[in-house]
């Protein structure tokens, strides 16, 4: 008789995904692709790192669409969505602009953040020195944060605080001689012989974005800290990516005129079953602070769309004019 294979715990990703859509599939399309982003097996991995992803896909129209080649409904899993002319860059252009001259401070490094009697005091910012505050809000990432208060948290909470891990990210550009490659903004590879997760097309979300008779892919990369492929040399991390692509038939050596490495630490939370258990006694301790606010994929330690965290920082800003003493001083002059 066969063995009878466990079922995954129930809160985890190989649950949530097995449980979904059965073993062979998951295991095809979802299991391996989600190894490779996150760098643990999909059994310790959190269910919430699927975010909403997995609630619009339909097991039916998936069936139709990938294994029959049969047309269906192709917004099923992201929607519908309108895309910057020249790339998502220009949303943080905008707001920084909205923001007024000289309101924000790119590559200002926080050194410390002190707090006393249940709020934070001042922080230092290299450079610049110490600034007091009325109030905080961090998109650090959470062991960063607790790591430069002063004085400093509990052990306890430091050492839950050291467990906490984060994937890094490779971003190879391939700049190419060519109209087109594929029809899809962004094509994903669950294969973990292939280094890459998705490579992106943008001139398929807006042609401004490459120029006419020319195209570009961006292979993306995930890695830990102490992952060869993060300290690799850009030429070695070009020719991989190139090679990969190459064997499927989406590129040529002649047709690359150009290539581009990006490095992203701290791209992704790692949102495992065990971190997931320490979170709340790591948020318990910072809700202490009661003018301090967290924000965005890594304050937070969790996964979101882009869209869902430019909407929780509307919401944010929104409620920190409202308590702002500027507002309230307007609003209690204003008439009845």
């Amino acid at each position: 008789a066969a063995a009878r294979v466990a079922a995954p715990d129930p809160d985890s990703f190989a649950g949530l995904a097995v449980n979904r859509y059965g073993r062979t599939l998951a295991k095809r399309f979802l299991l391996g692709y989600s190894r490779k982003l996150w760098g643990i097996p999909c059994e310790r991995l959190s269910a919430r790192v699927s975010g909403a992803r997995l609630g619009g896909l339909d097991l039916r129209q998936f069936l139709l669409q990938s294994l029959l080649g049969r047309g269906g409904d192709r917004r099923s899993a992201d929607g519908t969505f309108y895309y910057p002319v020249r790339g998502i860059g220009m949303l943080a252009e905008a707001l920084a602009r909205g923001c007024g001259p000289g309101a924000v401070q790119t590559n200002a490094e926080v050194l410390r953040l002190a707090h006393e009697g249940g709020r934070v005091r001042t922080i230092e910012v290299k450079g610049m020195g110490r600034r007091p505050v009325d109030a905080v809000t961090s998109t650090l990432p959470l062991d960063r944060l607790l790591a430069i208060m002063d004085p400093p948290p509990p052990e306890r909470i430091l050492r839950l605080a050291r467990d906490l891990t984060h994937r890094n990210l490779v971003l190879v550009g391939l700049f190419l001689e060519k109209a087109s490659v594929s029809r899809a903004a962004t094509v994903y590879f669950p294969d973990p012989r292939v280094p890459f997760t998705r490579v992106t097309e943008p001139r398929n979300r807006s042609e401004a974005m490459s120029p006419p008779g020319h195209t570009s892919l961006v292979a993306e990369i995930p890695c830990g800290a102490a992952d060869p492929l993060w300290g690799a040399d850009d030429a070695d991390l070009v020719e991989l990516v190139q090679r990969h692509l190459a064997g499927i038939g989406w590129v040529r050596a002649p047709e690359v005129i150009g290539s581009r490495v990006v490095r992203l630490p701290h791209a992704y939370p790692v949102l495992s079953l065990d971190v997931e258990r320490s979170l709340g006694a790591i948020t318990g301790y910072l809700d202490g602070l009661t003018n301090l606010t967290l924000a965005g994929r890594n304050g937070r330690f969790e996964y979101g769309w882009i869209h869902n965290m430019l909407r929780s920082a509307k919401d944010l800003a929104e409620s920190s004019i409202e308590r702002s003493p500027a507002v309230a001083s307007e609003a209690a002059g204003a008439p009845s």
